[in-house]
């Protein structure tokens, strides 16, 4: 199925064609790397904000993949305690909490130093 049509306001009409130095287009390139962008989201970006956000910064990556293992961890602990083995789901539950705190604690400092 192909996505709807957007409406004429919605479309970008104009083209501009810039010249650059080479240090200026390998500047470019890297903000379009670092943010996941392509190279017209980045300048529009530039343009409307003056800066780039990335997507997500690499403390962040970490933090999802971590956020990640520990829904696997409580989706493995929901399974045992709906199979009847309680013995040391207390635990679990003990260390998935002190890493989570771990986590915070870790998230809120990169975030800080940002």
């Amino acid at each position: 199925m192909a996505a709807p049509k957007k409406e004429d306001k919605e479309k970008y009409q104009k083209a501009i064609r810039v010249k650059l130095l080479e240090s200026e287009r390998t500047q470019l390139e890297k903000l379009v790397m670092e943010s996941g962008r392509t190279i017209s989201e980045v300048i529009r970006e530039l343009i409307m904000n003056g800066l780039i956000v990335p997507r997500f910064s690499e403390s962040d990556l970490q933090i999802i993949l971590s956020l990640t293992g520990i829904a696997r961890n409580l989706n493995q602990i929901t399974h045992q305690i709906h199979l009847g083995n309680n013995l040391k789901i207390e635990g679990d539950l003990n260390i998935l909490i002190q890493f989570i705190t771990e986590l915070k604690t870790n998230y809120q400092k990169s975030y800080h130093d940002r």
